[in-house]
C-alpha cells in the first residue's frame, strides 16, 4: 500500500576547470509525522546519485559513479561550508604553522563513515603575509561504491580539486544547496498530490470501508484495494493539526468497531484500543474510542488473523462471502467476469492474504481468479 512513485528529472551541475560533478535522481523519505518538508533537518533518508567526470581530450570521461541509500553525507555540506568561513582562527579549531614573515591556518572537515556511500572532505588555508591576506579552499569527493560490480567496496575511489578560490568553492557549495531545496520543492509537490488521493480513495458503503486505488492510477478509479469491516484490527496513519502545522500520527493495532455514512465528506470510523504515536511520545487507547472523517486516513493496513493464512480456497470464498452485501452478490452474478476481477481483484487478495508464504497455492494469481469466480456463483 505504498504511495505512487513519481519519477523526477532533477539534476545540478558544478564545473571546474577538467572536473564535472552532476547530481541527480533524488529522492526524500521524510522523518516521522513530517507532512511538508522545510529543510534537511526534516529528512530522515535521503537517496541520490553523484557522477563525477573528467574531461579528457575534449570528451568527459566517468570517474566514479556513488548511489547513495542509507545516510547520505551530502546533507552536511551546507553547515560544513558555514563553519569553514567563519574566521576565528584563534577559537582552537584551526592547525596554525609561521615561518618567517608568513603565518598560515588551516582546517577541514570530513564526512567519514563506516560505510561511505558518499563522501566529501572540504578544507580551507588562510595564509597572512606581511599584511597581506590570502585564501584557498580543497575538496575531495568521493565513494565508496563499486558502480561495475554493484556492491560496496573496502576503497575509496575519490577525485582531490585544490587552490580553488572563494567563488569556486562557493559554487559547489550553492549547486550542492540548489538541488537539495529543488528536490525538497519536488517532494512537497509531489507528497501533495499524494495526500490529495489518499483523501478521496476511501469511501463508507454497506456498513464497510472501502479502500480504492486512486493513489495508483489516479482519482476516480474504480479498482479496490481493500474492504475493511467492523472487527478488523488495523493501523492507520492520519493527517492532523499540532501547533497549527499539519502532522502525521500513527494509530496501531487498534479495532475497527463502527463505520459511519455522512453527508459532508466521506463518513467516519470509529476505532477502540491500540495505540497513537506521534514523534516520540505513545499513547494508549485501551477504553477510548475515537472517531474519524475518512478523507484524513492518509494510509492504511489490516492485521492479518492467522486463521485465514491456512484457508483453502472454499474457506477463502466463504469468508469473503461473509462481508459482502447482497447488492455486492448481485454484482458478481450478473456483471461479466473480466469486469468484476479488475474492480476486485486486489480486494480479494488482501483480504485473504494470498501472496503470504503460509498460503501452500502455487499459483497465487490464477487462485485468486477461481475465488473470484466461484463467488460469482454463489
Amino acid at each position: 500500500m505504498s504511495k505512487k512513485y513519481k519519477r523526477n528529472n532533477i539534476r545540478s551541475t558544478w564545473k571546474h576547470d577538467d572536473i564535472k560533478i552532476i547530481f541527480s535522481e533524488p529522492e526524500i523519505q521524510a522523518s516521522e509525522s513530517v507532512v511538508h518538508v522545510k529543510d534537511v533537518n526534516d529528512i530522515l533518508f535521503y537517496y541520490y546519485t553523484m557522477k563525477v567526470y573528467r574531461k579528457t581530450n575534449k570528451n568527459w570521461k566517468k570517474e566514479l559513479v556513488s548511489f547513495t541509500w542509507n545516510s547520505p553525507a551530502l546533507l552536511c555540506i551546507e553547515k560544513m561550508a558555514a563553519e569553514l568561513l567563519k574566521d576565528d582562527f584563534e577559537d582552537g579549531s584551526w592547525q596554525m604553522a609561521g615561518y618567517g614573515d608568513s603565518v598560515w591556518y588551516k582546517k577541514s572537515f570530513e564526512t567519514d563513515s563506516i560505510v561511505n556511500e558518499d563522501y566529501y572532505q572540504m578544507g580551507r588555508v588562510v595564509t597572512f603575509y606581511r599584511g597581506e591576506r590570502l585564501e584557498s579552499f580543497f575538496m575531495t569527493v568521493g565513494t565508496g561504491f563499486d558502480s561495475k560490480h554493484d556492491r560496496h567496496t573496502d576503497f575509496m575511489p575519490c577525485i582531490s580539486i585544490n587552490f580553488l578560490n572563494r567563488d569556486g568553492f562557493l559554487g559547489f557549495v550553492n549547486t550542492v544547496k540548489n538541488f537539495i531545496n529543488k528536490s525538497i520543492i519536488f517532494f512537497n509537490i509531489t507528497q501533495k498530490e499524494n495526500m490529495a488521493l489518499e483523501s478521496v480513495s476511501r469511501k463508507i458503503l454497506r456498513g464497510k470501508m472501502y479502500e480504492y486505488k486512486d493513489r495508483y492510477e489516479g482519482y476516480g478509479c474504480n479498482k479496490l484495494d481493500y474492504v475493511y469491516v467492523p472487527g478488523d484490527e488495523i493501523s492507520l496513519t492520519l493527517k492532523e493539526k499540532y501547533e497549527g502545522e499539519d502532522v502525521f500520527v500513527v494509530y496501531r493495532y487498534c479495532r475497527l468497531t463502527g463505520v459511519e455514512n455522512s453527508r459532508i465528506g466521506n463518513g467516519y470510523i470509529t476505532i477502540t484500543g491500540g495505540y497513537k504515536m506521534f514523534r516520540h511520545t505513545t499513547e494508549c487507547l485501551e477504553n477510548k474510542q475515537i472517531k474519524i472523517p475518512v478523507e484524513l486516513i492518509m494510509y492504511s493496513s489490516s492485521k492479518e488473523p492467522k486463521e485465514r493464512l491456512t484457508f483453502n480456497k472454499k474457506q477463502c470464498v466463504n469468508d469473503f462471502l461473509s462481508i459482502m452485501s447482497d447488492e455486492e452478490k448481485k454484482e458478481f452474478a450478473t456483471t461479466p467476469l473480466d469486469t468484476i476481477t479488475e474492480k476486485w481483484f486486489d480486494a480479494v487478495v488482501n483480504r485473504s492474504w494470498l501472496y503470504r508464504k503460509e498460503h501452500t497455492f502455487k499459483h497465487k494469481k490464477k487462485t485468486a481468479k477461481k475465488i473470484i469466480m466461484m463467488l460469482e456463483y454463489k
